[in-house]
């Protein structure tokens, strides 16, 4: 099987969630760690390559009117409840939504009658000193809506990988295989339960590679969304945050990308710019 084509069906094992240190013994073990390189700038904005999502924002007046309501709420609250205290028929009539919409255009009066001119000259001296040489132009767009775009990374990648290209630019998959049940364990940086699990499976796995050795495959997805193996072990490599100490595992190796490139450098030189993009010489 090739490299990539594991890496495909360990990513779809069911995944175990911990609360304490496994038992290891007798189980058939490997470790996957997964590195997920910038998006390359000159693609950041091609819907190839990202998913864009336009949403619509309340004008900047608004913004700050909203704001200042939160902040002032129990007095506007108290005003919005005398002028919505009495329900017109017409209103009465009608289901529940209606209702609720009357009483939104209610709010929306107050916040343009009453905060809107407690806000506005506010907003013009910030713009003032944001935009000293520009500010009366993008002044003229206070009272718009204006669009928001958001661009998310395409992780083109089956299962849990998909996940953990959101989540962390490096993550280990702890793969443990018990006759014929299959699952993984996923550890990475960015959330509590993510170094938790790294932790724990860390130092297990570090346990039992002093007695037989796990071995660890390397990959990189690319600036370019494309998936890559580049390195193979033989003892178990752990990526950082693995609460343990080094010393005590002999046979163990830590995440190091110069020891990586210049294990992989003749066998794929095209893996070279991602370095020399990390400033690894």
């Amino acid at each position: 099987m090739k490299k990539r084509d594991e890496l495909n069906h360990i990513a779809n094992c069911p995944t175990l969630y911990l609360d304490e240190k496994p038992t290891l013994r007798g189980k058939e073990l490997k470790s996957y760690i997964i590195y997920f390189e910038s998006l390359d700038e000159n693609i950041s904005r091609n819907p190839k390559y990202v998913q864009i999502t336009r949403n619509l924002y309340c004008s900047p007046i608004e913004q700050e009117a909203r704001k200042y309501w939160f902040k002032h709420s129990e007095k506007y609250n108290a005003v919005l409840s005398k002028l919505t205290k009495h329900i017109p028929d017409s209103i009465k009539k009608q289901e529940a939504e209606k209702i609720l919409d009357w009483k939104d255009k209610i709010a929306d009066g107050i916040i343009r009658e009453q905060i809107y001119p407690i806000v506005k000259p506010e907003l013009i001296a910030e713009y003032k000193i944001m935009y000293p040489k520009s500010w009366k132009k993008k002044l003229k767009k206070i009272n718009k809506p204006y669009y928001h775009f958001k661009y998310d990374r395409i992780i083109n990648l089956p299962g849990v990988l998909k996940v953990l290209g959101g989540r962390d630019y490096l993550s280990q998959i702890f793969y443990v295989k018990d006759g014929k049940k299959e699952f993984i364990v996923c550890g990475y940086n960015s959330s509590s339960g993510g170094r938790q699990h790294l932790s724990l499976m860390g130092e297990a796995f570090a346990e039992h590679n002093e007695k037989v050795a796990i071995p660890t495959e390397i990959f990189v997805y690319n600036s370019r969304n494309i998936l890559k193996h580049i390195a193979s072990y033989k003892q178990l490599v752990l990526i950082p945050g693995v609460c343990i100490m080094q010393r005590d595992f002999p046979h163990l190796e830590m995440f190091d990308l110069k020891k990586c490139k210049s294990r992989i450098a003749v066998q794929h030189p095209l893996t070279l710019p991602f370095y020399s993009r990390l400033g690894i010489n």
